[in-house]
């Protein structure tokens, strides 16, 4: 199995790879430091790892890995996000609505 960080992650889905990392945060699936919460790393969507740290012997470094079903996941999140802000930037109050939707104007 290959291992995706989240920047691959958003060049895959040809997203800016900040914005992707701030939205993670934002929509609570990661922490401050960028985390992933462990209720979505025992689901299977990520995986961190503690790996030697070059600069430092002897210190650890975790890495943040995230597995193919956690690709589908953001694939999911970011779709419902999108549907979300269609709704809200084109919904149509049917009391504020003045012409007739039965006439072709």
């Amino acid at each position: 199995m290959t291992r995706l960080t989240v920047w691959d992650v958003s060049k895959v889905l040809q997203l800016d790879g900040p914005w992707l990392v701030q939205s993670l945060y934002h929509m609570g699936i990661t922490n401050a430091e960028y985390v992933p919460r462990p209720v979505y790393v025992d689901h299977g969507y990520f995986e961190c790892v503690i790996e030697p740290n070059p600069v430092a012997p002897g210190y650890g470094m975790l890495s943040v890995f995230v597995t193919p079903r956690g690709v589908v996941f953001i694939q999911y999140l970011l779709l419902i996000w999108m549907f979300m802000r269609y709704q809200h930037e084109y919904a149509i109050d049917p009391k504020t609505e003045t012409h007739d939707a039965s006439r072709l104007e």
